[in-house]
């Protein structure tokens, strides 16, 4: 599976870092997770980044996926559990989960990665 980043970030070393999440006005700090968004539609992205400078490509290897939780599912009563905070770092710390995706508003799917990857292609827009 392929994923798509939008940063105006140039990215030098390689990895995109959920570290820095809550750097941008549009992602600020709200559950302490620390978390990095992609799309997976390539055609797609929500209209805050229509102005990114960049996009970056990784690739997630068929074993990982089953590693991101499906919130629009939500087999484990993530959302209606309690905290989302606390059961994203159950699903990270507890469950081995590599991150999670849900849908927009648009219906378009969203992936959140808990750890840093490595991309792939860096595209100029």
């Amino acid at each position: 599976m392929l994923l798509y980043h939008y940063s105006n970030e140039d990215i030098k070393n390689g990895f995109i870092k959920p570290e820095l999440f809550g750097s941008n006005a549009h992602t600020p700090k709200q559950t302490g997770v620390n978390r990095s968004y992609y799309y997976i539609d390539p055609d797609y992205r929500e209209k805050f980044f229509l102005g990114a400078r960049y996009r970056y490509i990784i690739e997630i290897k068929d074993i990982l996926e089953a590693y991101i939780y499906d919130l629009s599912t939500d087999d484990l009563n993530i959302i209606e559990g309690g905290c989302i905070a606390d059961n994203l770092i159950k699903l990270r710390d507890n469950l081995g989960y590599i991150g999670v995706k849900y849908k927009s508003h648009t219906g378009n799917e969203i992936v959140a990665l808990f750890y840093k990857m490595k991309y792939i292609k860096k595209e100029v827009l």
